[in-house]
Formats: C-alpha cells, sequence, structure tokens
C-alpha cells in the first residue's frame, strides 16, 4: 500500500516538472494559434513582445484542460485503495476552508461526484481529530468512522474513512494503517494542489506581460477595452468583465466594455455617487465582495438605481489609474456566480493590470474624444458634415451590397435670418438646438440627424423605401411646426422644407444624391415652404 501511493505521488510530481523542464519544441511544430509568432523578423516592441512571451510558451506550462479532472481522479484512486485496504466503504480528505472560519471542508473522496455528507457528530469528531492531530471514531457501537489528524502545508487537515458494514479489520490495526497512509496522501493532495496553482500563476504571468506589451501598441480604445476585459478574468478567475469610464465633470462613469457573460443591468445603466462602482471612481478604493448576497439585504446599488443581478456571487470592483496619487479614470467591475470565487489577492492582480491599461486607456480615450469633437457640431451636439459624407458613403456602400433601397432628406428652416434679425443670433442658436433634438426625437433608430452648416440639416435612412422616407420626413415636418422654442426673448416658432431623394442598390446614382435632394427642398420653398417634396426617380435595379 505504502509503495503504491508513493507511486502514484511520484508520478504526478514528475508530470508537475515535466510541465515545467520539458524540452521546446522543435521549430517545425506549429505552437498554439493565439501564439503563433509572425512569420517575418520581428522588430522593436514586437520583438520585445514575443520575447518576454516565449519565457512562458503555452506549451511548456499550461495544464491541458482536463487536468484538474485528471488531477481528482489521482485522489480519488489513492483514497479509494486506503478504503479498500481498511474495509471500508468510503474515504475522504478534509483541508480547511479559510472563508468559512477554518472550517474542514471535503477537498477529495473516494466515491461518486459529490462529497458526502456527515451527520454533525461525525463532522465533530473529523475536527477533533484535525485539531489534536490525533485519530478518533465513534465512541459506541460497531466502527462507523474512523479519523486521523494530517498537517496541509501550515494548517489541520483530516483523513477519515467511513464504514457501512461491521469491518474484518480489528479498530487498533486499522487506525495503524490510516495514520501511516494520511500523511502520503495529504502530500499527494499537497502536490497536485501545487501544480495546480503553478499553471495558474504562470497564466496570469502571461496574461500580465501580454496586456503590458499589447497595451502599449494601440489605440483602439475597444480593442484594448476588450484586452483589459479578457486578461483580467484570466488574472482574476472572475467569470465576466465589465470597463466603465469615469467623466469627472458629469461625476458619472460609463460602460465602455460589457463583457461575454456579465449579467442584466439594464439598457443605458451608469455609475453615479453612492453606487458601488461610482464610490470606486470617485475615491480610488476598491472594493471586494466575496459573498455579494450581502447586496440583497444593504440594497446598495452596484451602478445607480441597478441593485446585484441574480446569479452574481462574488464581486470585485477597482479603480483604473496610473498611480494611487492619481484620480481613477474608471473602474473594472469583475463578478463570478460561487460565492468566495473571488478574493483579496484577486483585487490586488486586478489593480496591478488595472494599473498596466490605465496610461494606454487614457491616451486612447482621449484620442477617441478628439475623433469626435471633430466629428461633431459644437452648438448642436449632432454630427457634422464631416461625419455625414463618411456616414453617406457608408450608406450608399451597404444599400449596394445588400440591396433594397435608401433615402437623404434635407432639411431647411424657413426664414430663419429672420429669427437672427428679429430675436439675435443667440436666440437664433437655441432655436436650432431645437430643431436639432425635435428631428433627432421624431427619427426611427437606424436613422442619422445631421448638422451641414447654418439653418441645414440632413437625415440618413438606410435600408427604407419611398413610403417610409416620406413618412418619417413629414413627421419630422409636424414635429417642427408643432414646436415651441422659450427663448427670453419670447417664445418663437418655427417650421422647416424638406427635400427627399431615394437611391436604389446598384444604380450608380449616389453621386447625384445629394443633388436630387437639394433641388427637392428648393422646389418645397418654391411651393410655399412648410412641406415635403420628393425628388423624381433616378436609376433602376442593375444585374
Amino acid at each position: 500500500m505504502t509503495d503504491l501511493l508513493i507511486g502514484l505521488l511520484v508520478v504526478v510530481a514528475a508530470g508537475s516538472c515535466f510541465v515545467i523542464m520539458k524540452p521546446r519544441r522543435r521549430r517545425d511544430t506549429p505552437v498554439e494559434p493565439e501564439m503563433a509568432l509572425p512569420s517575418a523578423p520581428a522588430t522593436g516592441r514586437a520583438l520585445q513582445e514575443q520575447t518576454l512571451l516565449a519565457a512562458f510558451r503555452s506549451d511548456e506550462y499550461a495544464v491541458p484542460a482536463d487536468a484538474s479532472k485528471e488531477d481528482q481522479r489521482v485522489l480519488q484512486r489513492a483514497l479509494q485503495l486506503l478504503a479498500d485496504h481498511v474495509g471500508a466503504y468510503e474515504a475522504v480528505l478534509w483541508q480547511p476552508f479559510e472563508e468559512d472560519d477554518g472550517h474542514l471542508l471535503a477537498v477529495a473522496w473516494s466515491r461518486g461526484a459529490e462529497p458526502p455528507a456527515l451527520p454533525e457528530s461525525d463532522r465533530l469528531l473529523v475536527e477533533l481529530s484535525a485539531d489534536g492531530q490525533r485519530a478518533t471514531f465513534n465512541p459506541t457501537g460497531p466502527l462507523q468512522l474512523l479519523s486521523t489528524g494530517v498537517r496541509a502545508g501550515d494548517h489541520r487537515g483530516a483523513v477519515s474513512v467511513h464504514y457501512r458494514e461491521t469491518p474484518t479489520m480489528d479498530r487498533t490495526t486499522a487506525t495503524e494503517w490510516l495514520r501511516r497512509h494520511a500523511r502520503e496522501i495529504a502530500a499527494l493532495h499537497e502536490v497536485v494542489r501545487t501544480r495546480a496553482t503553478l499553471a495558474q500563476r504562470t497564466n496570469k504571468l502571461r496574461a500580465m506581460i501580454r496586456t503590458a506589451t499589447t497595451l502599449q501598441g494601440s489605440r483602439d480604445p475597444m480593442a484594448l477595452e476588450q484586452l483589459l476585459g479578457r486578461d483580467a478574468c484570466v488574472v482574476t478567475g472572475a467569470a465576466w468583465a465589465i470597463v466603465v469610464r469615469w467623466y469627472p465633470d458629469l461625476q458619472k462613469g460609463v460602460p465602455t466594455l460589457i463583457g461575454h457573460g456579465a449579467p442584466e443591468f439594464g439598457t443605458g445603466f451608469v455609475a453615479r455617487q453612492g453606487s458601488l462602482v461610482g464610490e470606486v471612481c470617485r475615491t480610488g478604493n476598491p472594493k471586494v465582495l466575496s459573498d455579494a448576497r450581502i447586496l440583497v439585504s444593504s440594497r446598495e446599488p452596484v451602478f445607480t438605481d441597478v441593485p446585484l443581478p441574480s446569479g452574481t456571487r462574488s464581486l470585485v470592483i477597482v479603480p483604473l489609474r496610473r498611480s494611487e496619487k492619481e484620480q481613477p479614470l474608471g473602474a473594472l467591475v469583475l463578478g463570478h456566480p460561487e460565492r468566495n470565487a473571488l478574493s483579496q489577492n484577486d483585487a490586488r492582480g486586478a489593480i496591478d493590470l488595472g494599473t498596466i491599461a490605465a496610461g494606454a486607456l487614457e491616451t486612447a480615450w482621449a484620442v477617441q474624444d478628439e475623433t469626435k469633437r471633430a466629428l461633431t457640431d459644437q452648438l448642436t451636439g449632432l454630427p457634422n458634415r464631416r461625419a455625414f459624407e463618411a456616414e453617406f458613403q457608408r450608406m450608399i456602400s451597404e444599400t449596394d451590397r445588400y440591396g433594397g433601397s435608401s433615402a437623404l432628406v434635407i432639411a431647411d428652416v424657413d426664414h430663419f435670418k429672420s429669427v437672427n434679425d428679429t430675436y439675435g443670433h443667440e436666440v437664433g442658436d437655441t432655436v436650432l438646438q431645437s430643431v436639432g433634438s425635435a428631428l433627432s426625437a421624431a427619427r426611427r433608430a437606424t436613422d442619422h440627424v445631421m448638422r451641414l452648416g447654418g439653418e441645414e440639416l440632413a437625415l440618413l435612412l438606410p435600408q427604407t423605401d419611398q413610403q417610409g422616407a416620406m413618412e418619417v420626413a413629414e413627421r419630422c415636418r409636424r414635429a417642427l411646426e408643432s414646436m415651441v422654442v422659450r427663448t427670453p426673448a419670447g417664445d418663437v416658432r418655427v417650421t422647416a422644407s424638406f427635400g427627399v431623394a431615394m437611391y436604389v442598390a446598384r444604380s450608380n446614382a449616389g453621386d447625384r444624391l445629394y443633388e436630387r435632394a437639394d433641388k427637392a427642398l428648393y422646389a418645397a420653398k418654391r411651393g410655399g415652404r412648410n412641406r415635403v417634396e420628393l425628388s423624381p426617380a433616378e436609376g433602376a435595379w442593375s444585374a
């Protein structure tokens, strides 16, 4: 029995060493797809990244996907051998569970998919054997339970055997056998746990290195956020991740990435002062809830007016910032459906990852803001002429690709010069802002409202037929006709004229669409204003 247990221990230990020390593959052996190196010679940052990642190649360090199951089977076989030798029905290895006040938890057992359910009296005997590092057994009747204490690193533990029939081996002999082999089973478990820990730490380190090297070479905020969310789940073991950007002037945090598997928080959720995420963004103090069920009773919102979603049992929220002396740029929210799945250790790893990512995210977000400003009309907040031109070309290309038809609507505020002359330019600006808001409210979700310049605005209506385009334009006309703009100079009413032009897929008439809509607009002006005119059809379906 001893020789067999020692043999199992040596096999597992040798497997651990093999994972660390096996030689590199030959160059002609394929590597994992995610780690495949480019065929062209790498220079600069790319070479630095490859060099760092080469030190932690997945084919040298990774444990197979079913390694934990195989490790559990090794322990299960060792425990079953022990149970068979002493004539018991089942053998169980117990280890302390720190998150449950150090009470013992069954970490391996010889039978079934679930650990044995013991009555309180038997659990007490197991606890006593671990506390006193001695053997305990049921004091009355035939032998039903025999347990002996073992050391689990610096912690107490126990191995117990359980009987359903009267054993043929006397209790003294069974106790001697149990004591002799319990230490070896505990050592076997330590080797298995060490191998898992080594693989986990290696994966975390690889994720840190990949994040540090990749982040510095990208200015795409979406790619950076996805990388941060993915690697945060690797580093912490979280099931999902959400990246939040904090706007100090608005005192509001907005999710920029909602990772795969994240629970449903609702639409348009944000983080303000008073919510957990908002407070982390404001103060920089992380929140670690290994048992997040407390949020259910306290009703403390995760996001503003958004409670803890059902199915989330562990929650970690850490700040995104370059150093502890700086204000957070946002927060990283991590969750898991199991209680105690995320800990203070995981939070520290997430904080480190957030520190690595913060600089790159700050730059990418700043570039994104500048790009958005360059494409936004500063008065109305609508996309400007430059943005219109890009979106116009996209609409034409998509219509050609997918078929159907699209429409361009140009609107011009009637007698706008008289508004400026009568009330002043500040009131005129207010009127334009109100016109932009009214058109945005009247459009469909797929439509785009843009300011072309002056009092002229445009609507792009993708995948829209003629009837739909005329209905949208008429709805917008009525919205402006009924609108009253409240200003310090008094109430102002305005109307607008609309020109509509249709584009049919593959008609090669996209370059004339704007001209046709503009002519229809001026036809509406000549027809008395405050009306919608449709441009005559041009182009046809082509093969």
